[in-house]
């Protein structure tokens, strides 16, 4: 396979450089990529060395005639010079000439703009428009899902400066001052000057009277900023260094910074900083503002930019930190930059081959009924998706002989595992590892899609990167009648309509086609007709294995991914037919009943749904899991427990290592290992204390995080936590712990009444 080739814009930025594999390390199971050269700018634009801007790929003219250079466009930044109608043209030139187009959501606010109008308007064009979605943060990502309703691929900033330089960082005096510097560059309009040096001098005398001498640098570019702040610097010459920048290479960059101690960075908006990266690489302690997505880049330390009195404080908290730090590894970091950089181009390469050549794996849990997999086979020939583009991948459960797939034209591999029960998830699993498209279905094998059902569970997932579901309808199919595939909800040719089930129906139209889910609408997930993305799937283990009975592995699986950030989506245009009535209808009430008792039981065991097990009962994967970082003191260890299980469905996760004494010892819910991904809710402790409400209580006034020095607390809605949604921050002790139970040695008989 040819590699992939992008027209990147721009292509020559060191971000967009370093998002291809390191040279040397190749692609690891993804595809080659290569980046086209940026198209040179006109002479009549006057352009300097190495300039790429304005980008001649963001001209219609150039993307018709350059139109068989390139397979898709990824957009990254750039593009704040060109008009609605331009960026418009642009997006519907690249449809006509059938080019996807990926982007990276750098800024939600442009730093080089003071008036954000323009650009908004043009990420309202892009944003909608991109058919792949990149950005760098978790915050960033949260912005995006609230803005537009896209789903984004996190990926961390690759490095800045070369992995061969990071290793190494020339020694320093011991006893020198600690350079503080705040890179102004060319003072963009978002740049802080005056505002912030006034206070950050202010911190650094007065750090330099408590302790080690430390010196204030500013680099600037010649006839940058504002007379105020050259007047600024001319008074304050004596205390603040500044360095004139000219052009500089990666030797000399690395150099200049290498120099510093800790950098401060200066922006009074903005989403994500490159500077702050190439800070990381030298090993410079950062110090970002609190706004934006700073924070998730893994600052030292963040600071406010507000009033004067409430910077220098904050800054003066912040270079403290950086003082108390530890000096970076950069052994440790090189290895991880580079680790993170294959991570990052693995990555990419996966999403730009979906892109350019969308492929979907099609999984069939199949037990010896020839004729059924006959006639979903026929349907599935009969697809408007691309049959070269479409793997068959049947997971046989153990049947006597293997199925007769026939000719087809579109792949078909075939898993067989041994009889053990009906064993469908494992079947799925089984066949699912067959295959490597970024889009899975899932089809039981008495099932037969519509010809445009493959295309739209795909372009489904494609869109959420969740859980979708599409449209099980019922019937008698005519097992002599050739399958001939029906428009919509249309009876198939010689079938006899069912009674379609009403539960599902109302659940998904009480959830707006499960756009409004929440954590019980599992129920409405049916992997007869469900669709997933890969990465998620292997991400939450894939389907469980351990029933052996049919019904409820399509729940759990639901469960776990709705835990794990996931959105579901019921896609009603999708519609496949089975063949029979649904199995609650099956057979006599009373095997019914039982049938459904035994199905709840599996199910109890693994969902910590309230409505679906009983909480005065003991289980393995609770609601409530309360998790200590530290429980030395036993009398305290055990006066949390006790407290802890006056509440139902619950367990207490105690540090490894820490042997639990002997009244807990037998207490199935005292654990020291802990499966995450079912419970969906937590409560983390710093150090064992005692509650004075039901966990389920606790939770039910949704995350917090409490911080205290003698105690911090955190309860964390898991879901929630996945999709980066942050937590409110209280500073004290949580109302619903008795402050007496954090002195130890905590008094039992003080706690339990005796001497109360």
């Amino acid at each position: 396979m040819r590699p992939v080739r992008v027209l990147a814009i721009p292509a020559g930025h060191t971000y967009v450089r370093h998002l291809l594999p390191a040279p040397g390390t190749g692609p690891a199971r993804a595809p080659a990529v290569v980046h086209l050269a940026d198209p040179p700018v006109p002479d009549a634009l006057k352009p300097q060395p190495g300039q790429w801007w304005p980008h001649q790929g963001l001209t219609v003219s150039w993307l018709r005639e350059h139109a068989d250079d390139f397979d898709l466009v990824h957009l990254h930044f750039g593009f704040e010079h060109l008009t609605v109608e331009q960026a418009r043209d642009f997006v519907a030139a690249l449809r006509d000439l059938g080019k996807p187009l990926a982007m990276t959501v750098h800024d939600l606010t442009n730093p080089h703009l003071r008036d954000q109008t323009s650009y908004d308007r043009l990420l309202d064009v892009f944003v909608p428009a991109a058919d792949e979605l990149f950005t760098l943060t978790p915050t960033a990502a949260r912005s995006v899902r609230q803005r537009w309703d896209r789903a984004t691929t996190v990926v961390a900033h690759p490095h800045v400066l070369p992995l061969e330089r990071i290793r190494q960082r020339p020694a320093k005096p011991p006893d020198g001052p600690v350079i503080v510097g705040v890179h102004l560059g060319a003072v963009r309009a978002a740049t802080a000057t005056v505002e912030l040096l006034e206070p950050l001098l202010q911190v650094v005398r007065r750090l330099s009277t408590e302790g080690r001498a430390v010196r204030l640098r500013v680099d600037l570019r010649p006839r940058a900023g504002s007379a105020e702040l050259a007047d600024w610097l001319a008074r304050r010459g004596d205390e603040v260094e500044v360095e004139r920048l000219g052009w500089q290479d990666d030797d000399a960059l690395a150099a200049g910074l290498e120099s510093q101690d800790i950098a401060v960075l200066p922006y009074r908006w903005g989403t994500h900083s490159g500077w702050a990266e190439a800070c990381r690489d030298a090993g410079v302690h950062v110090v970002a503002p609190d706004h934006g997505a700073y924070a998730d880049q893994q600052p030292t330390a963040l600071y406010r930019l507000g009033d004067r009195a409430a910077t220098e404080q904050s800054l003066h908290a912040a270079l403290s930190d950086c003082l108390a730090a530890p000096p970076v590894d950069r052994a440790t970091l090189a290895t991880s930059r580079a680790r993170d950089r294959e991570r990052t181009a693995h990555s990419h390469a996966r999403r730009y081959a979906a892109l350019v050549e969308p492929r979907v794996d099609v999984v069939i849990p199949w037990f010896r009924d020839q004729r059924a997999l006959d006639r979903l086979l026929s349907a599935l020939e009969q697809q408007t998706f691309p049959m070269h583009r479409m793997t068959v991948l049947v997971g046989d459960d153990g049947s006597p002989a293997p199925p007769a797939i026939g000719q087809r034209p579109f792949q078909v591999v075939v898993r067989r595992q041994r009889r053990d029960g009906f064993r469908a998830g494992a079947a799925r699993n089984l066949a699912v590892g067959a295959g490597s498209a970024p889009v899975l279905l899932f089809l039981d094998a008495d099932m037969a899609p519509t010809a445009t059902y493959v295309q739209r569970m795909y372009d489904a997932v494609r869109e959420t990167r969740g859980l979708v579901v599409g449209r099980r309808m019922h019937a008698l199919l005519d097992p002599e009648t050739p399958w001939s595939s029906p428009d919509g909800d249309q009876a198939p040719a010689g079938a006899q309509l069912l009674p379609q089930p009403a539960w599902l129906d109302e659940g998904y139209a009480a959830t707006r086609e499960l756009r409004d889910a929440d954590e019980r609408s599992y129920r409405f997930v049916i992997s007869a007709v469900a669709g997933i993305d890969r990465a998620l799937f292997e991400r939450i283990g894939g389907f469980e294995e351990s029933f052996r009975a049919y019904g409820g592995e399509d729940w759990e699986l639901a469960h776990r991914a709705w835990i794990a950030g996931a959105d579901l989506r019921h896609v009603g245009a999708a519609v496949a037919w089975h063949d029979g009535e649904e199995q609650g209808r099956r057979g006599a009430a009373a095997d019914r009943v039982e049938r459904k008792n035994k199905e709840l039981r599996a199910l109890a065991q693994l969902i910590p749904d309230p409505r679906l097990r009983h909480g005065s009962l003991a289980w393995e994967h609770p609601q409530v899991a309360v998790l200590l970082r530290e429980a030395n003191n036993q009398a305290a260890l055990i006066a949390c427990a006790a407290s802890v299980f006056a509440s139902g469905d619950v367990a207490l996760i105690i540090p490894p290592g820490i042997t639990a004494p002997p009244e807990l010892a037998t207490d199935h819910r005292v654990r020291a290992t802990y499966r995450r991904g079912r419970t969906p809710w937590e409560i983390r402790l710093s150090t064992p204390c005692v509650l004075t409400e039901t966990v389920q209580a606790i939770v039910s006034a949704g995350p917090v995080i409490y911080r205290h020095p003698d105690l911090e607390a955190s309860v964390v809605d898991v879901r929630a936590a996945h999709r980066h949604t942050p937590s409110r921050v209280v500073h004290r002790v949580p109302p619903w712990v008795v402050p007496r139970s954090l002195v130890h040695p905590v008094d039992l008989e003080a706690e339990w009444g005796w001497r109360r």
